[in-house]
């Protein structure tokens, strides 16, 4: 007696994952991770032309990050939003950079309370406290460098901590 199996159905399809998630981001090549920054800088700078009053951006990157700033200073267009990027990665350029971050605009608290140990142990580089500090930093250096005064409302601060 002869018995007719059928063929096995096809695996079910897979869907794509984006290259940067977290199942994949071990096995996920830096080409993957530069196209992926390379196409997100491309629409920060389509995306920022197209506006009435398009942003100007100072970036402080702490730790590491930084080839997020060389992606969007090497795109065609970065002048139109990129004021400077900065990469403050030992804690002692850290602390300058944030001490930097008063220009004289009126405001005279301090920044982030350094320890009087020369270590700076108390505080924690990688933390929110950080970037905002951080970002507040890089919002007044870049009003400090914009000089088109219909510019000045579009200046942003943008940090990271990592």
């Amino acid at each position: 007696e002869s018995s007719s199996m059928d063929p096995p159905p096809p695996p079910p399809p897979q869907e794509e994952e984006h290259p940067l998630s977290s199942s994949n981001a071990s096995s996920s090549s830096s080409s993957s991770t530069t196209t992926f920054l390379e196409d997100l800088a491309q629409r920060v700078v389509t995306t920022n032309k197209q506006q009435t009053f398009p942003l100007k951006a100072t970036f402080c990157i702490a730790g590491g990050g930084g080839q997020a700033i060389s992606t969007l200073a090497a795109t065609e267009g970065a002048s139109s939003i990129l004021v400077e990027g900065t990469i403050a990665y030992d804690r002692h350029s850290f602390h300058q950079y944030v001490g930097k971050g008063n220009l004289g605009l009126g405001e005279k608290e301090s920044t982030l309370e350094e320890s009087k140990e020369p270590n700076h142990n108390k505080i924690q580089y990688v933390s929110r406290q950080a970037a905002s500090q951080l970002s507040k930093a890089a919002l007044y250096r870049g009003m400090g460098l914009v000089t088109n005064l219909q510019s000045y409302h579009g200046v942003v601060g943008v940090s990271c901590t990592s």
